[in-house]
């Protein structure tokens, strides 16, 4: 092939290439329904323009080849060459057709969701080892009985009764009169001497000068008091005459059946009242119960040596009451001096009163 056509024939295809690319960079990317296409459209068309090019080339490239290589090719200076490019055809999307630009999606979409139910795999549990039997420890049964105890049913222990006292004899620390009470010098013409308002503050008063109403008697009787309990009652009595009285409740109570009642050998007996301390004026030797007056003689009950029992049975100048005997002898038997037996120092009969006089006599 002379090199002049070779010249002509490259110049034509290099043209031919340039309006090729030139037609489809104006169709695919300024021709269209928007001015400014998204950025997704430009970039598809780029894709396919793309392909285009590359398609059209390799089309073009076998064509030239064909045309060079073939024996039927006559250099003619007069002829008209045809531009392989007519020759060229793309069978997807013509070189001059206004390609629609493709839809792309704006933003993404959801996954589709599947009409069926996913399959939940069934778990399966894990296999336990077996445990060797050479370990396992058998917990040992024991025994069942093969008959039911019998349970017999207890008894309700019947009441506790009271014991009846029995008289026995009471020991009792504090010593006895020894003789006969009713010969000792509390009850013989003796015991006026040392039956007196001067000997009870002696004994029992630190032998104080009296002032006036007795007042500081009063205050010395007031610290010197103390509480016990006779025949079930809590009285007070001068803290010297306590073992006495002691003595005798100690006694009285091995014939108590309850809180109130004696059961004695003679009789059984309620107690109602006992009385001991009150610091007044002896009823029976005083003209008058003002302790501020001359006439005032103090009674044992001032010092907490005197006590009355059951006062309206055993009432002062009553020659009937219902003392039993038990309770004067046992008086009598400690030192004391009971007002049932006054008529022997020439006194009015006081049933219900007691009174210590061991330690007023001893000594005068």
């Amino acid at each position: 092939m002379p090199s002049k056509t070779r010249y002509y024939l490259l110049l034509v295809s290099a043209l031919g290439g340039a309006f090729i690319i030139s037609n489809i960079l104006i169709t695919n990317l300024f021709i269209g329904g928007s001015p400014l296409p998204a950025w997704s459209v430009f970039e598809a068309k780029t894709m396919i323009t793309r392909d285009q090019f590359l398609a059209s080339a390799g089309n073009l490239q076998h064509s030239i080849q064909q045309f060079i290589t073939s024996k039927q090719f006559v250099a003619e200076p007069q002829m008209q060459v045809v531009p392989t490019i007519a020759l060229i055809s793309y069978n997807q999307v013509g070189f001059f057709d206004n390609v629609p630009a493709p839809t792309a999606p704006l933003a993404p979409t959801s996954p589709p969701i599947p009409t069926q139910t996913p399959i939940i795999p069934t778990e399966i549990p894990p296999t336990i080892a077996p445990i060797p039997t050479s370990i396992i420890v058998q917990p040992t049964i024991p025994n069942r009985p093969t008959s039911r105890p019998t349970v017999k049913p207890t008894k309700t222990p019947p009441p506790t009764k009271v014991p009846t006292p029995t008289n026995a004899p009471v020991q009792v620390d504090f010593p006895k009169v020894v003789g006969d009470p009713l010969k000792q010098k509390w009850y013989g013409n003796g015991s006026l001497a040392c039956y007196t308002t001067e000997r009870f503050i002696q004994v029992y008063a630190n032998g104080l000068t009296p002032n006036a109403c007795y007042a500081n008697i009063r205050a010395v009787m007031d610290s010197s008091i103390v509480s016990t309990t006779l025949l079930g009652r809590s009285i007070q009595v001068h803290k010297k005459a306590l073992p006495a009285f002691e003595a005798v409740s100690k006694t009285l109570d091995q014939y108590k059946v309850d809180s109130s009642t004696y059961k004695f050998p003679s009789k059984t007996y309620k107690i109602k009242n006992v009385g001991a301390y009150i610091f007044r004026c002896n009823v029976n030797a005083s003209t008058t119960q003002d302790t501020c007056s001359t006439g005032c003689k103090l009674s044992p009950h001032a010092f907490g040596i005197g006590v009355d029992i059951n006062y309206e049975e055993n009432c002062n100048g009553c020659k009937n009451f219902d003392m039993p005997k038990e309770i004067s002898d046992t008086f009598e038997m400690y030192g004391f001096r009971w007002g049932g037996h006054y008529p022997l120092i020439g006194s009015y009969i006081d049933p219900m009163h007691f009174e210590y006089m061991r330690d007023l006599c001893d000594g005068v």
